[in-house]
């Protein structure tokens, strides 16, 4: 019987200290998140790392892209129309980067999963 409620004890410390840490990364902020900042001509744009995944450029915002700080530990791909044909120029991870004129009007941009530099 005692095992039984050592056990029981165990048990509930436990799903009391997951239940701490679930709340505690539930009330961090979104800006807590690894981001990618665009800064435009005549504004900026801010994207979220996570998911993985094709992003649309704010290009009326934006007014052409002049350089890139990415903050994600993967490259980010820049594509000339929204459905990642055309031109692509990538980003290195944890990079900051001036973008050539030829690529400074992107449609999209898609974070990778790929951890090596450009």
């Amino acid at each position: 019987m005692i095992t039984r409620t050592k056990k029981s004890l165990i048990f509930t410390a436990v799903a009391g200290m997951l239940s701490a840490a679930a709340l505690t990364a539930s009330a961090l902020p979104a800006s807590a998140a690894s981001v990618l900042w665009l800064y435009g001509n005549d504004g900026n744009q801010e994207v979220i790392c996570t998911p993985p995944g094709p992003h649309g450029v704010q290009e009326l915002n934006l007014v052409g892209v002049a350089a890139a700080q990415n903050n994600c530990g993967t490259r980010v791909w820049l594509h000339q129309f929204s459905n990642g044909s055309g031109w692509s120029y990538c980003i290195s991870p944890n990079s900051y980067t001036t973008i050539p004129s030829w690529a400074d009007f992107p449609a999209q941009l898609l974070v990778s999963s790929n951890i090596a530099h450009c």
